[in-house]
């Protein structure tokens, strides 16, 4: 059975992300930086494909550097996410 978020869910997991999850943001960005040696979100297919081929020289889609990749790009966007609750937190707090 699939479960949705109610609008209600949806504002508390924006607005109270427990603190396991924000002790995370510093890992998540590490592993970010790992294909590029920073994020990987202001990154275009170019760059993206001359890394590909400096760690696999047959680029494909199940490769290990677009894995490498798709983790990394994964773990940006959680990084960024979570910075961007906590920020939240911060202005409710101080409200």
């Amino acid at each position: 059975m699939i479960q949705r978020l109610t609008l209600a869910a949806a504002f508390a997991a924006a607005f109270f992300m427990p603190r396991e999850k924000s002790l995370l943001r510093p890992a998540q960005t590490v592993l970010s930086n790992q294909f590029f040696g920073d994020s990987p979100l202001n990154k275009d297919f170019g760059a993206y494909f001359q890394k590909a081929k400096s760690i696999d020289s047959s680029v494909n889609t199940r490769g290990i550097a677009m894995q490498a990749w798709a983790a990394s790009y994964r773990a940006a966007h959680e990084a960024k996410l979570q910075q961007q609750i906590s920020r939240r937190q911060f202005f409710i707090k101080n409200f």
